[in-house]
This record gives structure tokens, C-alpha cells and sequence, in this order.
């Protein structure tokens, strides 16, 4: 690209997502191999800004570029594993923008026709239940402890006494409801230990469990964070 003052926007496309909100969300578009090829032909530029792709072209080859084509491809293609972990459903309500999935809440590549200016992707996140895994040490056996959110956003019910893999006895918390997952939270839990003398809190920093930490017992719907009291 030569100047911006030789070149304009022809098309801005906007991808949202729910997990990452207003922060850089880990995707690529790259043009499908015909596109690139036209894209390549018209000296057509692809500019990244923040979360949108804005395509630029000089007003002389814009509409020679729109007569030679009906849509544009391009594949989605996400930059960390994470990703996979945390999306849902993939939609735009954009007429004249499709969206192809390879698996349910994955984009595998988004057609969009040539005379659209601007489209917006949106992909929603996934709710999963918080799973926490507690082992008890010999001085804490017994104990009772529970797990509670100072902000109210979730809800624990009373910890189950199962048995983990070597037999060993563990405490499991598991949220009453699913959460969406969102990367930056509002939470602030924590562990407290109830006796006759009162409350104590014995972990006060109780961190979210990783999006793709799944539950080894409920592994579609939960995932899961492991501590020692």
C-alpha cells in the first residue's frame, strides 16, 4: 500500500467474543486461497486494528474487484488452544455473511458477499459448572469447611466426601449453577473453616478454575481447580 490517502475502506469485519471481551481475542482471518488470489490481482490490503479486519482499496480497482467476485472467504483460524475451551455458538446477523463451522462454537471460515461495508462475527462463551478438589491434610480431616464468593456471583452447595484414585478421601465444591466463563471476573473466593469459636478463612485467594481444566467427573460440564487444606 503505497499511501492511505490513494486508499479506502471497503469492508470492516468485526469478530466479538464473550470470554475475551474488549481485550485482543486470539484469532487470525486469512483470506481462503481464491480470495487471496483476487485480493493479490487488486492490490487489496487486509489491515488488522484491535478486533477488526478492514480491507483497504484505491477507488480506481474497487469496483473492478466487486465486478469480478460475489463474496470474499475467509478462514478463521485461532492463535492458542484456549480458544477451543471457551467458545460457544458462532452467529452473525449480518445478511450476506456466513458463517461455516468446523464443530459447534469453532469457526472454520466466514463467506461474506462483496457489497457488504461492515459484519460482525459474534461468538458466545461456554457456562460450565466450578469444580473444586480439596485435600485434606491429617490436621484438617474433619474439619468443616466451605467455599463462598464475597461478591455472591456463585454459589457452592456443602462439599461431598468422595473417593479420589489411590482411595484417598477429598472434599469436591460444586457450584449450584454453571458460570459463564469470561477471561476477567469479578469473583473473590474463598475458603472458610467453621468451628464452635467461630469463622476462619483458611485460603483467601481461591483462583477460578482454568477453562480447560476439565472434571475428570463430569468432564463435558465442569471444570475443575485442586488445593490442599
Amino acid at each position: 500500500m503505497s499511501s492511505f490517502d490513494q486508499y479506502s475502506c471497503i469492508l470492516s469485519v468485526h469478530v466479538e467474543h464473550e470470554y475475551y471481551g474488549d481485550s485482543l481475542i486470539p484469532v487470525e482471518l486469512i483470506p481462503e486461497d481464491q480470495t487471496a488470489m483476487y485480493l493479490r490481482k487488486y492490490d487489496i490490503q487486509v489491515k488488522r486494528m484491535n478486533n477488526s479486519w478492514n480491507l483497504y482499496s484505491s477507488t480506481r480497482t474497487s469496483e473492478f474487484f466487486k465486478e469480478d467476485n460475489e463474496f470474499l472467504s475467509f478462514a478463521i483460524k485461532p492463535l492458542n488452544n484456549t480458544f477451543y475451551f471457551v467458545s460457544a455458538q458462532v452467529s452473525s446477523t449480518d445478511q450476506g455473511c456466513k458463517v461455516v463451522e468446523e464443530a459447534v462454537g469453532i469457526p472454520r471460515r466466514i463467506d461474506i458477499a462483496v457489497e457488504r461495508k461492515e459484519v460482525t462475527v459474534s461468538i458466545s462463551s461456554l457456562s460450565k459448572y466450578f469444580e473444586y478438589i480439596v485435600f485434606p491434610t491429617k490436621n484438617s480431616l474433619g474439619k468443616d469447611f466451605t467455599l463462598i464468593d464475597a461478591r455472591r456471583m456463585v454459589e457452592f452447595d456443602s462439599p461431598q466426601i468422595i473417593l479420589w484414585e489411590n482411595g484417598e478421601k477429598v472434599l469436591q465444591f460444586l457450584s449450584k449453577d454453571k458460570v459463564k466463563l469470561t477471561e476477567k471476573s469479578a469473583f473473590n473466593l474463598r475458603m472458610i473453616e467453621k468451628s464452635k469459636f467461630g469463622e476462619r478463612v483458611v485460603l483467601s485467594n481461591v483462583l477460578r478454575p482454568r477453562p480447560q481444566s476439565a472434571s475428570i467427573y463430569n468432564p463435558q460440564k465442569a471444570i475443575t481447580a485442586y488445593y490442599t487444606v
